[in-house]
This record gives structure tokens, C-alpha cells and sequence, in this order.
């Protein structure tokens, strides 16, 4: 197995390449000096800081997956040997399904379960459902990610972000462990995770942010005309909504899509997002839609 890791000058730097030597991947890093300033790279393993190893596994033709951690390696981003990000709810989704299918005659009933935010993409359920799978929706963040499965049992969490909290190693983002399985899982099943992600729908997903007009938290009062406006608009288009979530921020899930609209938890932006099951254009109708709405109510 050939595999390049980036671990952004960051906290993975020793540990990482020194795990994956020891079981014999062949491997090569980028910016695997560590140090504080970050020179290689941000932190952040976002898309737009991720150019350099998506570059290097396009035009290499012997490496077959890339791995990315942030500073503190406490989450994990994965990119295919196309040099394509997977989606980390896709990667979740796999992961618990391939759990599954490997334990299922050990998982006992109150652990038949995986952990993660309202943000997240409604795959889940459509995959991992149907094999008796229940599905604990939170509050964004690994630590009420971390909080439900310590609450209700599960096997596994994760969220948007690429942190996967592993219950029975500890209930902490553990992107070691989740490096260890994902590895795991494509030497023992002999497929690439290309040819693994083919078990698990890729759902067009929009977001935008907007600058919020006032710097106010949003109390019931302000959620419940959100839900009114956006009411009146499913109703104009002729949409059933089959849920609306009010856990944190509004999420109103309809036929072939869903769409959520939250404050941020750290900063003065109000976040429209969502996804289709059809085609991107109906998540980024409903996004504008959204959009046009929360300038109605004075908010952005």
C-alpha cells in the first residue's frame, strides 16, 4: 500500500509516518516538519489548503490514498488516488457500514447505533438504516457528538468537519484510529476506496455564509419566523416537509433534499446549507430561496 500523508507541520508529523512504517506502507510526506508557524500550509485541512497533495497523488501513478490532518491531528481528511477529497460523511457512512457488516453478530442492541450533527448529510440514514442502524442527530460539534454516544451507545461518530470518535477506543476525535481502519479495510477487502465509496451515494451539497446584520443570538422567537417564512415557501412550491429539526439552527427535511439554516456558534455568520438527492441545482434553488427569505426577516 502506497500512501502520502500531509501532516500540515502539525502534531501528526512523528507519530503518523512512524505507525504506518511500522506496518510496512510504503510512505511519503509533505510538510511533515513540525512547526508552529505552519509554513507548508494552514492548518485547516480544507479543499483550498489541500492543492499540493490533491496535485501530487493526480499526476503520481503509484500512490493510493492521501491522508491530511489539522494542527493538533485530532481530525482527518482523505483523498482518493485521483487526488479527489472524499467527503468525510461518505467516509463515515463506509466506515459504519463496513463496521457492520464485519460485527454485526457482536454490536449489541444499544450500540446499533452511530453519532452525528443535524449538518450532516441525510445518506446516512438512506444507507445505514435499512441495516438496523439508528441514527443520534446532534448539535454541531465533536463534543455533543461525543456526549450522545456516551448518552444513548453507538459504535462510532463523526461530523462534517473529519473528526470520528471510536467508543470503544475512547470517546475523543481520534483520526489515529480512524487512519488504522480505513487502512485496514481497503488491504483487506483488496479495493481501492474509490472502488469502496461505489457502495455509498454522493448527494449534491450547497452552502453559503452571510454576514449577520446584528451580532444577537437566535432565540425561539427569531427560529420561529424562519420556520414561518420558509413554510410559506414549501407550500408556494408545492413541497411536503416531512421534518422540520430545531435542535440547532432550522433544518427542514423534504422530499428528495433537506436545507439548514443556523447561526454560527463562533462568529457573527448565518449559515444556509443543504443537499439534493436529484442534481446540485435544486440545492443551491433552495439555498437562494432561503437566502432571499432571511434578508426578508432582517437577519443578513
Amino acid at each position: 500500500l502506497n500512501v502520502i500523508v500531509d501532516p500540515g507541520n502539525g502534531a501528526g508529523c512523528e507519530i503518523v509516518p512512524k505507525l504506518l512504517s511500522a506496518y510496512n506502507v510504503n510512505i511519503i510526506t509533505i510538510n511533515a516538519q513540525m512547526d508552529g508557524k505552519f509554513p507548508g500550509r494552514n492548518s485547516e485541512p480544507s479543499e483550498k489548503n489541500l492543492i499540493q497533495i490533491s496535485k501530487f497523488l493526480k499526476i503520481s501513478t503509484q500512490e493510493d490514498i492521501g491522508i491530511a490532518l489539522d494542527g493538533d491531528a485530532d481530525r482527518v481528511i482523505f483523498l482518493d488516488e485521483t487526488g479527489e477529497i472524499v467527503d468525510p460523511i461518505r467516509l463515515l457512512t463506509l466506515l459504519a457500514k463496513y463496521y457492520i457488516q464485519n460485527n454485526k453478530n457482536n454490536i449489541s442492541m444499544n450500540d446499533m447505533k452511530i453519532s452525528t450533527p443535524v449538518n450532516s448529510s441525510s445518506l446516512v440514514e438512506d444507507v445505514l438504516q435499512p441495516l438496523g442502524c439508528e441514527i443520534i442527530r446532534t448539535e454541531v460539534g465533536d463534543i455533543q457528538v461525543a456526549q450522545a454516544l456516551h448518552k444513548n451507545g453507538g459504535f462510532l461518530g463523526g461530523e462534517t468537519s473529519g473528526t470520528y470518535i471510536w467508543p470503544n477506543f475512547h470517546l475523543g476525535p481520534d483520526s489515529i484510529v480512524t487512519i488504522g481502519i480505513v487502512l485496514q479495510m481497503i488491504i483487506k477487502t483488496g479495493k481501492s476506496l474509490i472502488e469502496l465509496l461505489k457502495e455509498i451515494p454522493k448527494y449534491p451539497y450547497y452552502r453559503k455564509q452571510f454576514q449577520l446584520i446584528k451580532d444577537i443570538p437566535f432565540t425561539d422567537e427569531i427560529n420561529q419566523k424562519i420556520i414561518t417564512e420558509m413554510k410559506e415557501s414549501f407550500d408556494s412550491m408545492g413541497k411536503k416537509l416531512k421534518s422540520i429539526n430545531k435542535m440547532d439552527g432550522c433544518r427542514f427535511d423534504y422530499d428528495n433534499g433537506w436545507i439548514l439554516i443556523r447561526r454560527s456558534g463562533t462568529s457573527p455568520y448565518l449559515r444556509i446549507s443543504g443537499e439534493s438527492s436529484i442534481d446540485i441545482n435544486q440545492s443551491i434553488e433552495m439555498n437562494k430561496i432561503a437566502e432571499e427569505k432571511m434578508k426578508k426577516l432582517n437577519l443578513i
